[in-house]
């Protein structure tokens, strides 16, 4: 049963589910002068809006941006109030209350901002290669680590210096030649410490800023105004500025409440991130709506002309010189989310007997300044008294219905084809007859978690909301 959103994607930022793509009537977007022009909530059809590839993804960008004389004050007024408060402190108040009066400042102009501030907060939607995203999420790991280490031996430096002072500043010396080889030997592993650690820290805000992507320069008239789209997109979205955009169309939608999920879902492989574990924690513990996410309860077979290259990719390179590479492609499908930010795709092999099938899953995460994927693989089978016999990659699932018998465990899918013929040994399976056939047994799968899913409080029952497709 190829669902990925059996086991909602864990690295899913907070988002509302009410921040839906809507858009404002009439023309969305144009290009002028290498700009994309944009309205805000616009919708772009399957073009790249940055970087290069043919493997495409949606996802969701928003833009803060300042807007006239007011945004222009609010650029500069933190600046200004920053150094006006600095300099006060120094002179009148010999630095007492420095950093009490910075936060200050900090939540005034948070408080200003929101009730308006000249901030224009945007979001457009937009499809996104995966090479590129996938590239930069590693250079934005590579980044994160060099910042961590740079960091790490700053601070080191300093912590280790006070407590060698301090350790100085106890010890009376009669000779004053005595001292100064203290601090010659000090400075001796200091000054090249804290050098190390500053062109560490510049290579990594230097490495990050080389391809800064898609960035938006102003907003006039209600237009956001972008840099950075491939020329070659800019060119294919103005052949199509003038398109009428789809109309709505009422689809069955329902919510999925996250943070009803146990920890171990929601952090993944990421338990030791304590900047994550805090907001999950504070989100969690009050069942924040920004742990809620819309989902369709469907696969889409519609519009799908072939099944996603790079499982086809990771499929003949998991099974060359297998058996399993004789398998015949029974069916693909993908399900974009209603929010615009995320997209399963997957596709099964049948066996050649057509009893037992091999899927392949990814689900990828596109929304800000995020991009993260997870991916599955599972044996799966039929048996004539009405069991579902799975054996899957970790994690697979959360929850599942009583006829499922699932057995997870790691290593590719030739290894989980042997563990899985070994469970099925003995038993009478399913001989499936075709594609169609495949389908049903699918959906029925799918139904049937999504009623345990809904009997366990994990989500809420099916209902129809009007939403807008993506234009072609």
């Amino acid at each position: 049963m190829p669902e990925a959103d059996d086991n909602p994607n864990p690295y899913s930022p907070p988002a509302p589910a009410a921040d839906l793509p809507e858009a404002e009537p009439g023309r969305m977007w144009s290009v002028e002068g290498g700009y994309l022009m944009l309205r805000p909530g616009a919708m772009l059809p399957p073009v790249a809006l940055e970087g290069e590839g043919e493997i495409l993804t949606p996802g969701m960008r928003r833009f803060a941006v300042f807007s006239g004389g007011k945004g222009i004050l609010m650029f500069a007024l933190p600046m200004l109030a920053t150094i006006g408060w600095m300099l006060y402190s120094k002179i009148r108040l010999h630095g007492d209350y420095l950093w009490a009066g910075l936060l200050v400042i900090f939540l005034l102009l948070r408080l200003v901002r929101s009730q308006g501030g000249g901030l224009v907060n945007a979001m457009v939607w937009g499809f996104f290669p995966v090479a590129h995203l996938q590239a930069k999420a590693r250079r934005e790991r590579w980044v994160k680590r060099l910042t961590l280490l740079g960091l790490a031996l700053l601070f080191g430096a300093w912590g280790i210096l006070v407590v060698r002072r301090q350790y100085l500043a106890g010890l009376h010396y009669s000779a004053r030649g005595n001292q100064r080889f203290q601090i010659n030997d000090t400075l001796e592993w200091l000054l090249p410490t804290v050098g190390l650690a500053l062109l560490i820290l510049i290579a990594a805000a230097v490495w990050k800023s080389l391809k800064p992507g898609l960035r938006c320069t102003a907003y006039r008239n209600g237009w956001l105004y972008l840099r950075g789209v491939p020329d070659a997109s800019l060119t294919l979205l103005a052949a199509k500025a003038g398109d009428e955009r789809p109309p709505l169309r009422k689809r069955m939608v329902v919510k999925f409440y996250q943070h009803r999920l146990p920890w171990s879902v929601l952090l993944g492989p990421h338990w030791l991130n304590p900047w994550l574990l805090f907001w999950l924690a504070v989100f969690k513990l009050g069942k924040s709506p920004r742990l809620e996410r819309l989902r369709f309860p469907e696969n889409d077979y519609e519009g799908v002309p072939e099944a996603d290259p790079e499982l086809l990719a990771r499929w003949h390179q998991e099974t060359a010189g297998t058996g399993m590479a004789s398998w015949t492609l029974a069916s693909w499908q993908y399900r974009d989310s209603p929010q615009g930010d995320l997209r399963v795709c997957s596709l099964s092999f049948a066996s050649p007997d057509w009893t037992s099938f091999a899927s392949l899953i990814v689900t990828r995460l596109s929304v800000m300044q995020v991009y993260a994927e997870s991916r599955l693989g599972m044996l799966q089978s039929w048996t004539e008294d009405g069991q579902f016999i799975v054996t899957a990659n970790p994690p697979a699932f959360f929850a599942i219905p009583s006829h499922m018998d699932c057995v997870e465990m790691k290593g590719s899918l030739v290894k989980l084809l042997e563990a899985h013929a070994r469970r099925t040994a003995g038993m009478t399976l399913t001989r499936v007859s075709g594609e169609k056939h495949l389908r049903e047994l699918f959906k029925r799968e799918l139904e049937t978690v999504n009623a345990v899913y809904e009997a366990k409080g994990f989500q809420s029952a099916p209902e129809e909301m009007e939403l807008r497709d993506f234009p072609a």
